[in-house]
């Protein structure tokens, strides 16, 4: 099933722009490749905070997001775990440019890591729960997708605070 809902659409690239901007900083950026994850998660990723203008003209397939989503709160969980406790350290290592302001940009990519992975994990929840609506709406008299869909409960469970 697939849905080209505004709101869904809306939300996926706010949560996007605040992956690029804000947690996918230049400084810790480089730590990314400590994290345990599969190629496949890599790509989800990447579908949801490259291809927007794509998927805005043919609709995300409600099945496909559930897996994305997945994908993505684990990339929150594991950079929570393996990330954060050194995100100062990573962030000054990555310098590569003498100078104050650039001392300074890292230490607050560093010092906002944490809230800022908070925000994407709050952005994650409410887009499945935008999924889950919508599925609903498309069911038809079914069970919608994410009745049977695995991903669901581990998706809340990586993201639990």
């Amino acid at each position: 099933m697939q849905t080209k809902n505004q709101d869904i659409i809306n939300l996926i690239e706010k949560m996007s722009e605040h992956f690029r901007l804000n947690v996918a900083t230049v400084y810790l950026r480089p730590a990314f490749f400590r994290l345990d994850l599969k190629r496949d998660d890599w790509d989800h990723i990447e579908n949801l905070t490259e291809k927007n203008a794509l998927y805005r003209q043919q609709g995300y397939h409600l099945d496909e997001l559930y897996g994305w989503i997945l994908s993505f709160a684990r990339f929150v969980n594991q950079a929570r775990r393996q990330i954060l406790p050194d995100a100062r350290g990573i962030a000054l290592g990555a310098l590569r440019e003498a100078g104050a302001d650039k001392k300074i940009k890292a230490e607050m990519a560093a010092a906002n890591f944490s809230s800022n992975l908070g925000v994407l994990g709050a952005m994650l929840l409410e887009l499945l729960d935008r999924v889950k609506i919508e599925d609903e709406l498309n069911a038809q008299g079914k069970p919608p997708i994410w009745k049977k869909e695995a991903a669901v409960p581990e998706i809340l469970e990586l993201l639990a605070p």
